[in-house]
C-alpha cells in the first residue's frame, strides 16, 4: 500500500512560513497511527535578521509504539556534541544546532537524546552516497507530539533552544 499524503496548509508572510501535511502510511498498523508534520520557517526573536526551522510531528494512535525521528544530512556534514549542545558542522557553512523534545499532554517538553548513525542520501536515481543520519527515539502509548528545531548558530553564541522551540507548560508549542 502506498501512503497517501495530504497538504493541509501552506502560508507565507513577511515573518515566516508554514507548511502542514499528513500521511496515512502508518494506518496499516494495528492499532493505526496517523502522522501529521508541520514545518515552520521562523524569525529568531533574539536576532530578527536570522531564521530557523521548527518542525512539529504529531502521531495520533491508541497503540503503544516506539517512535523514531530521523533527519538525513549531506555527506560532508559532521554531527556531534559541541559546547553542551548537539550541532551539525558543514565545511561550507555555519553550524546547525539541533534539539528535539517529546511534548506531553500538559505541553511540557522533555529533551530527547540525539544520536548519529551511518546512512545515505541519493541526489540522483540509483546512486546512494554515505551520509550521516541524526535520530531521536521515544516509546509510549497514545498520542505523541515531537518538536524539533534546526537553528544556524555561530560557534560561541549562547542560544536558548527551548525558548526558540516554544516548549513550556504555559502555552501551546506553536503559540506565538
Amino acid at each position: 500500500q502506498v501512503a497517501v499524503t495530504t497538504l493541509q496548509e501552506v502560508t507565507a508572510t513577511a515573518e515566516g512560513a508554514i507548511c502542514i501535511g499528513e500521511q496515512n502510511g502508518y494506518e496499516r498498523l494495528d492499532p493505526p497511527v496517523r502522522h501529521q508534520r508541520s514545518v515552520q520557517l521562523l524569525r529568531r526573536p533574539d536576532s530578527p535578521s536570522e531564521s530557523y526551522l521548527l518542525i512539529e510531528d504529531r502521531a495520533a494512535s491508541a497503540g503503544s509504539y516506539r517512535y523514531e525521528l530521523r533527519f538525513h544530512f549531506a555527506p560532508d556534514c559532521k554531527p556531534g556534541r559541541s559546547n553542551g549542545r548537539f550541532v551539525v558542522h558543514h565545511p561550507n557553512g555555519p553550524q546547525l544546532a539541533v534539539a528535539i523534545w517529546l511534548v506531553d499532554h500538559t505541553r511540557r517538553g522533555t529533551p530527547l537524546s540525539i544520536g548519529v548513525e551511518d546512512g545515505w542520501v541519493s541526489r540522483e536515481y540509483a546512486r546512494r552516497v554515505p551520509a550521516p543520519v541524526v535520530f531521536a527515539e521515544a516509546q509510549g502509548t497514545g498520542d505523541h507530539t515531537f518538536v524539533t528545531i534546526l537553528v544556524p548558530v555561530d560557534r560561541e553564541a549562547a542560544i536558548d533552544l527551548e525558548r526558540l522551540a516554544r516548549v513550556d507548560a504555559e502555552r501551546d508549542v506553536l503559540a506565538a
